[in-house]
């Protein structure tokens, strides 16, 4: 496994990505699934937006 330094990380974060977020469905329910952005500037705090 390679790590990324922390300079790649924040080169990485700091680059458009998105994702998506899944929770498990409970009692044998679908999972729920939600487009998923974020902000990240250069620091240690990343927000996360869902639409």
């Amino acid at each position: 496994m390679t790590k990324m330094t922390k300079e790649d990380r924040e080169q990485f974060l700091a680059a458009v990505h998105i994702g998506v977020l899944t929770v498990a469905g409970v009692g044998g329910s679908a999972p729920l699934s939600v487009p998923l952005g974020y902000l990240y500037e250069s620091s240690d705090e990343i927000r996360f937006v869902t639409v």
